[in-house]
């Protein structure tokens, strides 16, 4: 069954209106009957709305059946993170960087507290960080950044990292935890060295990563 004639199913056994429903979710009854007639879909933060309204699952909602994966239940209270789009951290040798801070939704089953979640893209950091993981910043005192895993910025060069940081006197070192080599011994993902001037920008660190919980 589609999910516009699962919600419409759903109004007319519970006896509500339209109205009321739209009242309850905080949007406009016309919005709801778009919803119905199948013109318009809900972004995942509505639908979320939309299953605790009726007190079941997001799978059940949208009518996604599956003997093979378990079904996932708002009972499990899923956390929502914003994510930066358009800005993956380098877990390699570095990505482009980018002022774009438009943000789309993931979820987690774990409530942190964060500044930034930016995906990690790459396998430098592996074991600990995988490339797609969602990476929780928090900006901290400069003081508390040496020997930590931090995102840094890298602005003459238009780079951003997610790298265990070293400061040194005039440079910053950024180890890979990754120490995978080539036949000839050479490591893989060798240190970068970055001069330690006002262009380098230590945006935070990285206090805990995962791997988002796909809601079917």
């Amino acid at each position: 069954m589609e999910f516009s004639s699962i919600i419409k199913k759903l109004r007319i056994e519970n006896n509500l209106t339209q109205q009321y429903i739209a009242d309850e979710l905080g949007i406009t009854a016309r919005t709801w009957q778009r919803y119905e007639n199948g013109s318009s879909e809900p972004n995942i933060d509505k639908l979320l709305k939309i299953a605790k309204f009726f007190n079941i699952s997001v799978n059940q909602l949208v009518g996604y059946k599956s003997s093979e994966e378990k079904l996932i239940s708002l009972s499990e209270h899923l956390i929502p993170y914003q994510v930066i789009s358009e800005q993956s951290l380098s877990a390699g040798y570095g990505n482009g960087y980018t002022d774009e801070q438009e943000t789309y939704t993931v979820f987690w089953d774990k409530d942190v507290r964060y500044d930034y979640a930016a995906e990690i893209e790459g396998n430098s950091m592996e074991p600990k960080f995988h490339s797609g993981d969602i990476a929780l910043i928090r900006k901290t005192h400069v003081n508390d950044y040496d020997g930590c895993v931090c995102v840094i910025d890298d602005v003459a060069n238009q780079r951003v990292y997610i790298k265990k940081i070293h400061i040194e006197d005039t440079h910053v070192r950024l180890e890979s935890l990754n120490k995978d080599t080539y036949e000839n011994g050479e490591l893989i993902y060798p240190d970068i060295l970055l001069d330690n001037t006002e262009n380098l920008r230590l945006i935070g660190k990285v206090i805990d990563s995962f791997k988002p919980i796909e809601i079917k």
